[in-house]
């Protein structure tokens, strides 16, 4: 999935820089050997899911506002997009609602992820995301958070089934 291509190549030189054994690489400067990595991967990892959700988001627009022209599709986008941030639920959620679904998330699921792993996940992902970005220590729901090449390679996975799963979950519902 070209999407993820750069995170996978992030997650392989964390691998060739950590020696890819197991257990934490050691620190050097103060910092873990190869952290750096693992958090641009992150962050590229929210920046798809985001660029998939805007994508389906505009697919379904005309969909549901057929009566609006291109023009006025772009407009009723970027209004949106002023209120829209990172792929967390609470935003997926609240983007789609102004299509008209009450919980875009709900039933979202696949094999061996339920709808709450689904949710808990994105929301993992983007807390963390929100750290990096603003410089912060790490946590998820509060609690301190270590960034592993497991973890990232883990949300990596999930976000190659998210992509692939989001698209037809909700143009599918246009169908019922």
């Amino acid at each position: 999935m070209a999407a993820l291509d750069d995170v996978d190549e992030l997650l392989r030189a964390h691998r060739l820089v950590t020696g890819g054994n197991p257990g934490a690489p050691p620190i050097t400067n103060g910092a873990r050997v190869g952290a750096s990595l693992l958090r641009a991967a992150t962050t590229m990892i929210s920046a798809a899911l985001q660029t998939k959700v805007e994508d389906v988001f505009k697919e379904a627009l005309p969909l549901t506002f057929d009566h609006f022209n291109a023009a006025e599709r772009e407009r009723y986008w970027k209004d949106c997009k002023k209120n829209w941030g990172n792929p967390n639920p609470e935003n997926i959620r609240s983007l789609f609602f102004r299509l008209g679904f009450s919980d875009a998330l709900d039933e979202l699921r696949w094999q061996k992820c339920s709808n709450a792993k689904v949710t808990s996940t994105l929301d993992a992902i983007n807390q963390v995301r929100n750290r990096i970005a603003h410089g912060q220590p790490l946590t998820v729901d509060g609690q301190p958070f270590r960034l592993t090449r497991p973890i990232v390679g883990g949300w990596r996975a999930f976000a190659g089934v998210f992509m692939v799963r989001f698209r037809p979950f909700i143009l599918g519902q246009f169908e019922e």
